[in-house]
């Protein structure tokens, strides 16, 4: 029994044991579950109710997240954006804090710290999508929630600064300015929804240091892309340092609601020219101001339009006034030069048939006397008692063109029509070359303007980006439609060389019928003419072409006609009193397109080695030419040229003459040559950037050095100017100094960065619709159309005078 007890006892004793340890073992997982619980509440990813405006510190780690929640009451007509802001300084690239932001709508994820050509941002910032824009019509005003959700893979805990902010600037107006700082990883976006009274409008962005950042315009929708990588996925782009604008049409986004996103890029290698290690620097921060800017109504565009237009108009009445006035005064004198009595000298052929009909004996030639010549006796006899004659010497090319004095009867005496056929060559040819020429041209900018449609790469022309403005599928009308002068002109031109043509041939049946077979006045060989005219329509074409997306690519659509227009006056002003030798169109073609290569070779290669062939290049075809001019064609370039002119230096100093034979001609030429070489020099020691205008500048130079000659030379001899051509040398040379000073305020420039060249950007000046460079084409225009019309009229004092009497120079 008393063994029974204590096994009992010690079985009470077990249950008693077995009870503490159930209830102990209870208590505890009690107390873990306590706080276990108390844990999860801290580090669980449970939302944490905050407000706007709130700055909220905390830390995560990778067992350890963290999640808030904003709440709002959203609207249709909400007018502002949320805008979150992280920042952490002991967050690392390799473990970043990752931050997830949720919508009802969207979702959208970054994180810190940003990094950039291995530069890291510890403060981010992004813009989060109105609900509104994403049009979605089941979405009422109610509440929203926006979630954030922040995490790390990093054991030890980083610690973060984060913000939701109110944006209440999202919302932009016109003529209203927002001055914002951005860094790459703290893009800023804004919205602009354009006014119902507005056409309209041009973004325009500025700053005052120079990095280089993103100007974008992109459609309203959900998302939007405010990164340098995805920003190339809508709408339209550019890069920028201190200025530039974008300009919009209320047609280009749907009613005329866009975003606004500015990104700076971080560094500025985009928006240099030169790309070294030593110019390109970080970026960190910028300071931008935003405008709105009201770009032109539908009145102003129909006001400048149709303004430009009859501007040309008035030229034309003005023309046609002109032409009316020397109507009447030609018909009031018809009387009197019927009555003029005229000799009717020889004209020799060189051995072909003539078109004139009872000429004298080719002795009456030579026996002209030069008195006439600016009421001065010529101290040069051909009186036949003092020079002994030769049979060949009113025949032969090399005895007639050798004279020390010419007239134009001595370099008029090739077949007329053969003459007439051979100048109406270089317009034929001109057409040809024009529609083979202008055809790829169009084609090429018409893609050109396909792809910054397309793209949005707005980096792709060099605009004037604050004086642009899109009509139909043109970026940049206005700098396309002021071309409108040089079509115009051109056909103005045409027309009145036709008039001119067919008074010529009306004069000369005239003549005819009065018997007065003698030809008089300067051959009119209108082939050059057409040429000049047809070159000044396409200079506009091309020009026009050139401006619809103007790069490095199709820089030479804008001059290359430019160098056909100095080289056609040119070639009109000698063949007025050198009919015979004038180059043939082949020729001339020949050496414009060698032009043309140099000039592409200059721009996209450059360097010394291709300015020392250009120099070499030149000198050698301005002496090729001067040789030409002085021996009136007669010199020959084959094997024996250096023979021959060891030879007459030989019977030169043999003769002890050492004088110039034609010394007006050696002394013009010789200056011309001074100058050509001076320019040589000028560029070799320069070598300016831009080699086509430099190239264009000497072919002016020539031109102007060869009319202000001619002009002289005419005073000199004693022919007279009249009133209506000095009328035309005021106008062009008035319109040359005012075009000049537009032409070199430069708007753009495609030989740098589209970034720089928007540096030199300005606004319009007239009619809000037109910048310097526009002003350039209305009054170049006007200036070449006055410079043709002086070749034009400046020998209508000869038009009675016979031809045995105008002297050559």
């Amino acid at each position: 029994m008393p063994h029974m007890a204590t096994i009992a006892k010690l079985k009470l004793v077990y249950l008693v044991a077995l009870v503490i340890l159930i209830i102990f073992s209870s208590t505890e997982a009690e107390y873990r579950s306590f706080n276990n619980a108390q844990l999860s509440s801290d580090c669980t990813c449970y939302p944490v109710n905050k407000d706007f405006n709130e700055t909220i510190t905390d830390a995560v780690n990778k067992d350890c997240r963290k999640c808030y929640v904003f709440s709002y009451n959203f609207t249709l007509d909400q007018n502002w954006a949320a805008n979150v802001w992280i920042s952490s300084k002991n967050a690392s690239q390799h473990k970043p804090l990752l931050i997830v932001v949720r919508e009802s709508l969207s979702v959208m994820s970054f994180q810190v710290p940003q990094t950039f050509d291995g530069n890291s941002f510890s403060e981010v910032n992004h813009t989060l999508c109105p609900l509104a824009n994403y049009f979605d019509k089941e979405l009422k005003a109610s509440k929203q929630d926006i979630f954030v959700e922040i995490s790390s893979q990093s054991d030890n805990f980083v610690g973060f600064e984060m913000k939701m902010v109110k944006d209440h600037d999202f919302v932009i107006v016109k003529e209203k300015s927002l001055t914002f700082n951005i860094t790459p990883s703290q893009p800023r976006v804004m919205q602009y929804n354009m006014e119902k009274d507005l056409r309209a409008v041009r973004i325009e962005a500025q700053s005052s240091d120079e990095s280089c950042m993103i100007l974008a315009i992109q459609n309203i929708q959900c998302p939007f892309y405010d990164s340098e990588q995805t920003v190339e996925h809508s709408g339209f782009y550019q890069t920028l340092m201190k200025q530039s604008g974008i300009a919009i049409t209320k047609e280009t986004f749907s009613l005329g609601r866009l975003y606004i996103v500015l990104i700076l890029k971080p560094s500025n290698a985009d928006c240099i020219e030169c790309c070294h290690t030593a110019s390109v620097k970080q970026q960190y921060s910028k300071e931008v101001t935003v405008t709105i800017v009201p770009a032109i109504t539908d009145e102003e565009y129909y006001e400048a339009v149709f303004g430009a237009f009859g501007f040309y108009i008035v030229i034309y009445l003005f023309s046609f006034i002109i032409c009316i006035f020397l109507f009447v005064k030609h018909r009031r004198n018809t009387a009197e030069s019927k009555t003029v009595d005229v000799e009717s000298p020889t004209i020799q052929n060189y051995g072909t048939s003539s078109e004139s009909e009872g000429s004298e004996s080719s002795s009456d030639l030579d026996n002209r006397s030069l008195n006439d010549v600016a009421g001065r006796r010529s101290p040069i006899s051909l009186d036949e008692t003092d020079i002994d004659t030769l049979p060949d010497a009113s025949v032969d090319k090399n005895v007639v063109r050798t004279k020390p004095i010419l007239f134009v009867s001595d370099l008029s005496r090739k077949n007329e029509k053969h003459l007439s056929e051979r100048s109406k060559v270089y317009s034929w040819n001109l057409l040809t070359i024009a529609i083979f020429y202008g055809l790829p041209v169009i084609q090429l900018v018409y893609i050109n303007q396909r792809i910054v449609n397309l793209t949005g790469n707005q980096d792709l022309c060099y605009y004037n980006f604050l004086c642009s403005h899109q009509v139909w599928v043109f970026s940049d009308f206005n700098h396309v439609y002021s071309n409108l002068g040089y079509v115009m002109l051109g056909i103005l031109f045409l027309m009145l060389v036709c008039r001119r043509e067919s008074q010529d041939k009306s004069y000369m049946k005239d003549r005819c019928r009065a018997g007065q077979m003698e030809l008089t006045g300067l051959p009119h060989h209108y082939g050059l003419m057409y040429a000049m005219g047809w070159a000044l329509i396409m200079e506009g074409v091309l020009s026009a072409s050139y401006h619809v997306c103007p790069n490095r690519a199709n820089f030479q659509f804008d001059t290359a006609f430019m160098y056909v227009i100095a080289t056609i006056y040119m070639l009109k002003l000698y063949q007025s009193r050198h009919p015979d030798i004038t180059a043939k169109s082949h020729t001339t073609w020949t050496v414009l397109s060698i032009v043309v290569i140099i000039g592409v070779g200059g721009v996209l290669k450059g360097g010394t080695i291709l300015w020392l062939f250009f120099v070499f290049a030149h000198v050698i075809a301005t002496f090729l030419v001067s040789a030409k001019i002085y021996y009136m064609g007669r010199c020959k370039f084959n094997r024996g040229l250096f023979a021959r002119i060891r030879q007459a230096i030989k019977l030169d100093m043999a003769a002890q003459s050492y004088s110039p034979q034609y010394t007006g001609r050696f002394v013009v030429l010789g200056v011309a040559v001074l100058l050509n070489l001076a320019a040589d020099l000028f560029g070799l020691i320069k070598q300016p950037e831009n080699f086509g205008a430099f190239l264009l500048g000497i072919f002016i130079m020539n031109l102007l050095l060869y009319l202000i000659y001619y002009t002289i030379m005419k005073i000199r001899y004693g022919e007279h100017i009249r009133w209506i051509p000095f009328m035309y040398m005021v106008l062009a040379f008035f319109c040359w100094g005012v075009a000049l000073y537009f032409f070199l305020a430069k708007n753009t420039s495609w030989q740098v960065t589209p970034a720089e060249s928007r540096e030199r950007n300005k606004h319009c000046i007239i009619l809000n619709f037109f910048d310097h460079h526009d002003i350039w084409h209305f009054i170049s225009s006007c200036a070449l159309f006055f410079s043709f019309m002086v070749l034009f009229t400046l020998d209508d004092d000869l038009i009675s005078t016979p031809r045995n009497r105008i002297i050559v120079f």
